[in-house]
């Protein structure tokens, strides 16, 4: 595992509300071999599927399937979703992606 990249980053690929990702936000970086994208990404063992987040969505890039999902096509990443949901269960996530040296 690459040095200064988090267990769980690399287990589940999702670092909810980590202050890190969130000064990456809107952008990417490289670190360690590896591309780290931020976005916004749902916690599906929090949401309850309430549909708080897909009514406030200006982009309309919310469905429930069951839990909330996010398509990050067309995400802009407002934060509408994250400052409306009740349960905490949005927030920004850490995908990272493999960079071929």
């Amino acid at each position: 595992m690459p040095q200064g990249v988090p267990d769980n980053v690399m287990e589940n690929k999702v670092n909810l509300n980590d202050e890190e990702v969130r000064q990456a936000a809107g952008g990417a970086f490289i670190k360690d071999g590896f591309k780290h994208d931020a976005v916004f990404g749902v916690k599906a063992g929090m949401c309850v599927s309430c549909g708080a987040c897909i009514e406030v969505c200006p982009a309309q890039c919310i469905t429930l399937n069951p839990f909330a999902t996010i398509d990050r096509a067309y995400c802009t990443m407002c934060g509408s979703c994250e400052n409306t949901c009740p349960y905490d269960a949005i927030g920004w996530t850490e995908v990272l992606t493999k960079v071929e040296e």
